[in-house]
This record gives C-alpha cells, sequence and structure tokens, in this order.
C-alpha cells in the first residue's frame, strides 16, 4: 500500500495491489503515484495514478511534471485518474466555465506524452459532469486495448 495524505480538502492518494504482480515504486508526490508493473510473463509497463493539480495557475507544473514522466519511458503507459482538468467545455457543466487556454495546455500535455483518452460512458454519479476522471493509455499497447471505454456505474449494495 502507498498513501500520499491530502492537503486540506483537496487530494490524497492511495494504491493497493495484489501480489501476482511486482510493483516497483518509481516517484510518489501529492499529485501522482508512479510504477512499473512486471507481469509474471515478464512484460514490463508503466501505471501513473494521478491527481492533477487543483489549482489552474499551477497547472503548468503538473503538466511540466508529466512531460519528464514521458521522457523517462518508452514502453507501455497507462494514466488513470483525477486530472482536474477536461479537454473539451462539453466535458463539464459546473458553476465556472472553463478556459480554452487551460483546455488546449493539457490537450497539448497529453499530445505531447502520446497518451489517447479512452473515453467515458455511464452515469454521472457526482450530479456534475467533468470528466477529469478519466484513464489515458500511451504509446505500446495493442488496437483492442485502445478500443476500451471507461464505463462508470452506479453501484449500491
Amino acid at each position: 500500500m502507498l498513501v500520499w495524505s491530502c492537503q486540506g480538502k483537496s487530494g490524497g492518494l492511495a494504491l493497493y495491489w495484489s501480489n501476482e504482480h511486482c510493483v516497483c515504486l518509481q516517484s510518489l508526490c501529492s499529485n501522482f503515484i508512479d510504477l512499473h508493473i512486471k507481469e509474471a510473463l515478464g512484460i514490463i509497463w508503466r501505471a501513473t495514478f494521478v491527481y492533477g493539480e487543483p489549482k489552474t495557475e499551477h497547472r503548468h507544473v503538473f503538466w511540466d511534471r508529466m512531460h519528464f514522466l514521458r521522457a523517462q519511458w518508452e514502453g507501455p503507459w497507462v494514466c488513470i485518474g483525477d486530472f482536474n482538468e477536461v479537454l473539451c467545455s462539453e466535458e463539464h457543466l459546473g458553476p465556472s466555465n472553463r478556459g480554452e487556454n487551460q483546455m488546449r495546455l493539457f490537450r497539448e500535455c497529453l499530445e505531447d506524452c502520446q497518451l489517447v483518452d479512452l473515453g467515458f460512458a455511464g452515469q454521472n454519479t457526482l450530479g456534475i459532469i467533468d470528466k477529469g476522471e478519466i484513464i489515458i493509455l500511451g504509446s505500446g499497447w495493442t488496437e483492442q486495448l485502445l478500443m476500451v471505454n471507461l464505463f462508470n456505474s452506479l453501484m449500491t449494495l
């Protein structure tokens, strides 16, 4: 288990995993947990679990960190989490509008890092449409994986 405590009412990351994979921590900070994962067949891939910078004026630092991570790795890479940003205004219906510049910077970061948004379908359990919680794949994944969509379903006990 890895944990980065929240700061006030925002942030915080925790990661649990099973012993069937060998997990090697690469870096840990307030915005991400970055790992290399080795599967039983010897396949190694990178997983970065994200909590994006909550303050708009500091997001460029987070995008720079993503660029740094990309420069360190050429294999399969998946990023999962809340980036605190959307790719276009249609993904956000909240009390405030998203600036086109901040969305453009997010799109450019994903493009520069060779990351592809898998998309989203299903019920919005938060009541606000804000697709900041996404799964993004980098290079090295098969064509079949690129056809997968994130499906958010409301679960009840």
